[in-house]
């Protein structure tokens, strides 16, 4: 079961340009599926291939998936959950018409076996739930702790002024309905500071120019 042509939903975002950049590395074949035709002019890759994909309709999934041996993709945070689930079920249906032989799907956080009250989180089991159904072999990768994160708005400022990196996880019980917060402090925030900064120093040389 040889796979070399790969539609890549998101490529255009911060999770899916890293992922083109391997799949390109490794010798794939790769096509960018995106609601806008123009999407990758802006990314590293702006002749990529493109394909139209919409992942609230199953046919426009049906057409990016055509020709396609592999799907692999990130999705948004969806706080809907049926809105969340509707992306499963189109992605799905879509990829049922085709001749997909496998699906990745990075879900981009921890997912439980079990309801958290938390839509989000409860909407990624119900597109790997969707995806598991179509029959087609799947790859579900679920970070405990998503590590780009801390670049984000919500993190970056604790660590470079206080040391402390604050990060949703399980509480210390056996079972949870929700997430405690958990805070790693120095000397992790001592490695943790330079590489930061430098991040920082080169995303905003890279918006300068």
């Amino acid at each position: 079961m040889a796979i070399e042509k790969v539609c890549v939903l998101g490529a255009p975002a911060d999770q899916g340009q890293p992922l083109v950049a391997e799949l390109l590395k490794e010798g794939f074949t790769v096509t960018a599926g995106v609601r806008r035709a123009d999407a990758m002019a802006n990314t590293p890759f702006p002749d990529l291939p493109t394909v139209e994909a919409d992942i609230t309709n199953a046919d426009k999934m049906a057409s990016a998936f055509e020709g396609q041996d592999a799907a692999a993709f990130h999705l948004p945070f969806e706080f809907d959950r049926e809105r969340a689930a509707s992306f499963g079920t189109a992605i799905a249906e879509g990829a049922k018409r085709t001749e997909l032989k496998k699906i990745v799907f990075n879900t981009a956080c921890f997912v439980a076996d079990h309801d958290l009250e938390l839509p989000a989180h409860d909407g990624r089991r119900d597109i790997e739930g969707a995806l598991k159904e179509t029959g087609i072999p799947c790859v579900f990768i679920e970070p405990t702790v998503f590590m780009d994160n801390q670049y984000r708005i919500w993190t970056r400022p604790l660590i470079m002024r206080e040391g402390i990196f604050a990060y949703p996880a399980k509480p210390r019980r056996s079972r949870s309905d929700g997430c405690a917060w958990k805070t790693w402090r120095r000397p992790w925030s001592r490695l943790c500071r330079p590489m930061l900064q430098t991040a920082s120093m080169s995303r905003w040389e890279g918006q300068r120019r």
